[in-house]
């Protein structure tokens, strides 16, 4: 699942009125004022409209008027080996030049993938990887 972070409720239902409108699936929650709303990873998105309608209403919701003392965040949900899940919170600049380079499979490929070496460290080069048949 992709999941997308709000902090109050009315950008929240802004979202899910736009998910509804455009017959996406989803899951939706409330826990302690933070708003999550999940759709399926393998859901087909027109150009990334569900990445930019995010941004768009995060930006509205920020106040975002480019001065220093605004806030704009986006987070990456990262699920670890035992199952739990965690949030990656980065500003929402970066997440969508993320998702606007990266496909949502590429991007949870690359989470999994940091999520699993932080887990697991490997301190052998990536040759020596390669070499000892680790790495195809």
């Amino acid at each position: 699942m992709l999941d997308y972070v709000f902090f109050d409720r009315q950008t929240c239902e802004a979202f899910v009125g736009f998910l509804s409108a455009t017959g996406v699936q989803f899951e939706q929650s409330d826990e302690d004022g933070i708003f999550q709303v999940s759709i399926p990873e393998d859901t087909v998105e027109a150009g990334g409209a569900i990445e930019r309608r995010y941004d768009e209403l995060m930006e509205a919701a920020s106040g975002h008027d480019d001065d220093e003392d605004s806030v704009n965040l986006g987070g990456l949900t990262v699920t670890l080996s035992d199952g739990s899940v965690s949030y990656a919170v980065l500003p929402a600049n970066l997440v969508s030049k993320l998702t606007e380079a990266l496909s949502n499979d590429e991007l949870q490929q690359l989470v999994s993938a940091i999520a699993n070496a932080a887990e697991n460290p490997d301190s052998r080069s990536l040759c020596q990887r390669v070499r000892e048949g680790d790495i195809t």
